[in-house]
């Protein structure tokens, strides 16, 4: 099984995942803004649960996000062309190919379970385990990450007004707020640090800290985009940033439709039956 968590860990590490104390950080401070507001969205001397509730209000009103001309690319590999869908508040599909070789992999997630589907393992297998059974799972001890990470990489969910959000710590151009609460986690305590772009009140990067100070999660967004039908932003570039596993990914969702799905097909949304390769419930390895 360890070839095909090699596999899975590149897949689902490229929507999320990290570990490490010395690192060049990326940092969200150059953005592509397209039809940036002339008047931030975010005053100044906004206070924590200011900056909360205005990225709320913005990340409440996505419903749906769905890209069909997507890319995803990582270092000394060629670019995939990608379909990539979202659905509050945890349903997911990600689909990637060639025009060579075809379909590459598949993985997604709805209410009950998550999959995922990778052409080349050594194991072929369509991967999945329910929500519940994940951390018992043989997937908890070898993927360094929550499969519903991988939604919160897109920047599209709302922020947790519960917690106890200390800042916020303005950048020094003032276009940006630091923000950072701990959380408990079926794996322990986290540190969340959440940088918000007062401009247009969305997420600009989002780090994710485990109990010893490691780096677990890296997700910056480049390039945001204002829908032009209800006036919401939403993330167009994701970089994802490994450096436990000196792994790097860029999502460009290219054009994309906001709050465009019917409800009606989400009680079809589940794993695919196309895919070639025997079903493997993760909760039965040991």
């Amino acid at each position: 099984m360890s070839r095909v968590y090699v596999s899975v860990a590149l897949l689902l590490v490229a929507l999320t995942s990290v570990s490490c104390r010395s690192v060049n950080f990326s940092m969200p401070w150059k953005r592509n803004l397209q039809q940036a507001p002339s008047t931030a969205m975010i005053p100044p001397n906004a206070s924590a649960e200011e900056i909360i509730a205005a990225v709320n209000r913005q990340n409440e009103q996505i419903d749906s996000l769905s890209a069909h001309s997507a890319s995803v690319s990582m270092p000394r590999t060629p670019s995939l062309s990608a379909d990539i869908v979202y659905h509050k508040p945890n349903y997911l599909h990600i689909s990637a190919r060639t025009n060579i070789t075809g379909k590459e992999f598949d993985m997604g997630s709805n209410p009950e379970l998550f999959w995922f589907w990778v052409a080349r393992n050594e194991t072929p297998g369509v991967y999945y385990c329910r929500h519940d059974q994940y951390t018992q799972s043989a997937a908890a001890s070898q993927l360094p990450i929550e499969p519903n990470w991988v939604i919160e990489a897109l920047g599209v969910k709302p922020l947790d007004p519960t917690l106890y959000w200390q800042g916020p710590r303005p950048t020094s151009d003032g276009l940006f707020y630091e923000l950072r609460a701990q959380e408990q986690t079926p794996k322990g305590m986290i540190t969340r640090v959440v940088y918000v772009d007062r401009r247009t009140a969305t997420i600009a990067a989002q780090r994710i800290y485990d109990s010893n100070k490691y780096l677990v999660v890296d997700a910056t967004v480049r390039a945001v985009r204002r829908d032009a039908l209800n006036g919401i932003y939403a993330p167009q570039k994701i970089d994802i940033f490994s450096p436990r596993d000196n792994f790097r990914l860029s999502i460009d969702l290219g054009t994309f439709d906001l709050n465009r799905i019917s409800t009606d097909t989400l009680a079809t949304w589940g794993i695919p039956q196309n895919l070639g390769a025997p079903m493997v419930n993760l909760a039965d390895q040991r």
